[in-house]
């Protein structure tokens, strides 16, 4: 009802005095409705009206001086910019994820691969706000124990980082989620050593992704092999190495 009201004494003063309307025209090109400060003057008018001060207010002239104008506008804006603030803030959802992982691995390692992942998913997601709280085993001979506890009694773990001579046991306990679906869908297993890929492939399925790797080489005495009768090439796959050894 004040709206209305407001709106019905503002038109009455600038139907009845032509300069007035010409001065709030030229207020930044503010529409009668939509400007802020006509709008602060039509809630001020209504509310003289119905108040029964209405002898105050005489047409043809403001009841605000300019410095009152501005500072009316100035509030309304910055409200306008806080409740918009707000409102973002109040959209943003928090997505907490929790993950152990492999001590081996220096903290700067892993903080390099966690935040280029935490920028990568607040770019897919800019509604939802990130954060990896990670801990980080520093015994490797503790680390398996202390994984299959915390996973076995129903911990909230997201994330975990395994040897990878581990892997069908972590399993085989149903602790690890097959990521089969998902992998096909990322389409990058193309971008990994194939030997690295299989290695977080159990029984056909991806439960695994290689993070990093090292490298490991055998040294052998050419004469003792000869003597053991063993081709070195064999020793190329596990299934020959473990062959040779057996055989040997």
């Amino acid at each position: 009802m004040l709206t209305d009201v407001g709106r019905i004494l503002v038109k009455s003063l600038i139907d009845t005095n032509s300069q007035t309307r010409t001065h709030l025209q030229s207020r930044s090109k503010m529409a009668i409705v939509n400007g802020a400060i006509v709008a602060a003057v039509v809630s001020l008018i209504a509310i003289q009206y119905l108040s029964g001060n209405s002898s105050s207010f005489r047409p043809g002239t403001s009841n605000l001086t300019k410095q009152e104008q501005s500072e009316v506008s100035s509030t309304f804006n910055d409200s306008q910019t806080v409740n918009s603030a707000q409102n973002k803030i109040v959209q943003k959802e928090s997505v907490k994820l929790t993950a152990i992982f492999d001590g081996r691995e220096d903290k700067a390692q892993w903080d390099k691969l966690v935040n280029a992942a935490l920028e990568r998913l607040e770019q897919r997601h800019p509604n939802l706000n990130f954060q990896i709280d990670y801990t980080l085993m520093g015994v490797y001979a503790k680390e398996r124990a202390y994984m299959l506890n915390t996973l076995g009694n129903n911990t909230s773990v997201d994330l975990i980082s395994i040897d990878q001579i581990w892997l069908g046991e972590f399993v085989e306990r149903g602790l690890l989620t097959d990521l089969g679906d998902r992998a096909r869908s990322w389409g990058r297993s193309s971008e990994w050593y194939q030997a690295s890929w299989d290695g977080g492939v159990y029984n056909g399925k991806v439960y695994a992704i290689w993070a990093w790797t090292d490298v490991r080489g055998i040294w052998y005495w050419k004469d003792l092999l000869e003597q053991a009768d063993v081709n070195p090439d064999s020793l190329k796959t596990w299934d020959g190495y473990i062959s040779s050894a057996t055989e040997a």
